[in-house]
């Protein structure tokens, strides 16, 4: 008994060490990777978030619309502006090529295979760009974030105005610690030519900048203002078509996923973004 025993605990050990597979055989998620990993369960999340006030909780989600061929939005985008249209500390002229550039031309780094709609506001990718429209007139947030989780980078992304007026804003989220409440860091700037920047966590929203009027602001219809945001640490860099406009410190969001919004009042409001990248070598 004593032998048959030992037999079945030594076959036991050598089948639990047979299901460890050698370090050597282990890969390494890369961002594409986790991207498409995460693109389901983001397709399926709500996205909405009141500019102001606190949530009263998410509406569901209304499937989007097929768009005939005719309907399909084309990027109104111009080139990236070469060293020469930079203007001094841009931080395109020190930081070189980006780590990563989504150009849109897939919907899967923000799960937006099937597009979002919902009562407040629409988000389609087709044609390299991503369309986001307003319906709001009360000012609430519709947001979209991606991987990976950043610290300390530049983001940046240009917007194009299509139909833009008054307090109408947009811009980038960052640091979101999630994908379903909204919670990050809100750079905005207005279509009459205003930028503020606010966090919104579990206790609501703090504005860490007022809404402050900006003349490197192309404000209204039919314009483009490329925004970025250097985060490092508790430290905060607010740039907007390549000019520093603001620096300040929090430290509530440490990391978190990056991404895009729009908030409308007029209740016809719609930009597009036909690429948004990051850079991590700030040192």
């Amino acid at each position: 008994m004593r032998t048959l025993r030992l037999f079945i605990l030594l076959l036991l050990l050598t089948l639990l060490s047979a299901c460890n597979l050698p370090a050597a055989q282990k890969n390494t998620p890369t961002t594409d990777f986790i991207a498409t990993t995460v693109a389901k369960t983001l397709t399926a999340l709500p996205s909405k978030v009141p500019l102001f006030t606190q949530d009263t909780g998410p509406i569901a989600t209304i499937p989007a619309p097929t768009l005939s061929p005719s309907e399909t939005p084309k990027s109104s985008a111009s080139p990236s502006p070469t060293p020469s249209q930079l203007p001094a500390g841009d931080p395109r002229l020190w930081l070189g090529t980006p780590a990563k550039v989504d150009t849109l031309d897939s919907p899967q780094g923000f799960g937006l295979a099937g597009g979002y709609e919902d009562s407040a506001a629409a988000i389609t990718i087709s044609g390299g760009a991503m369309t986001l429209k307003s319906f709001s007139t009360t000012g609430w947030r519709t947001w979209r974030v991606r991987p990976p989780e950043l610290s300390a980078a530049y983001i940046e992304a240009p917007f194009h105005t299509l139909t833009c007026s008054g307090s109408d804003q947009y811009g980038l989220v960052l640091r979101a610690p999630n994908y379903d409440t909204g919670f990050g860091y809100y750079f905005a700037v207005t279509c009459d030519g205003r930028f503020n920047f606010s966090r919104w966590d579990a206790n609501g929203t703090a504005v860490l900048v007022p809404s402050t009027p900006d003349n490197n602001i192309l404000s209204g219809s039919g314009q483009t203002n490329r925004l970025g945001v250097i985060s490092n640490g508790q430290k905060f860099q607010l740039y907007i078509n390549g000019n520093l406009v603001k620096e300040l410190e929090d430290a509530a969001l440490p990391s978190g996923f990056y991404g895009v919004f729009i908030g409308g009042f007029s209740g016809a409001f719609t930009i597009q973004m036909d690429e948004i990248a990051y850079w991590t070598n700030l040192q």
